[in-house]
């Protein structure tokens, strides 16, 4: 009993600190002016890199300030076990290094 309790607070305690980092994410973002992608951005990176992000139409648009990122699908260890579903959603500020993100 006592070690589903530990297991009850730990998990309480780490998804309020994985809301309070996302907060605070967001929070620095406001107010940010986001920089507009240039050519002269990307001429340093790899060709591959550079023509996928002309593909994708960036250039010439702003940079997100903020970024979030939902996935879900199935994973299994190995080919003997079945398949288990997850759920992943990650926050993230390209600006500035840090992330915080939450898992299923």
């Amino acid at each position: 009993m006592l070690g589903v309790s530990s297991i009850a607070i730990a998990t309480f305690a780490f998804r309020r600190q994985i809301s309070q980092e996302i907060t605070d994410l967001l929070a620095a973002a406001q107010g940010v002016q986001p920089t507009v992608l240039t050519e002269a951005d990307i001429a340093d990176l790899p060709d591959p890199v550079q023509r996928w992000l002309r593909q994708a139409q960036v250039i010439g648009r702003e940079r997100p300030t903020t970024v979030r990122l939902k996935q879900d699908g199935e994973f299994r260890r190995t080919e003997a076990e079945n398949w288990m579903p997850f759920a992943a959603e990650e926050y993230t500020r390209p600006i500035r290094q840090g992330s915080s993100g939450r898992w299923r």
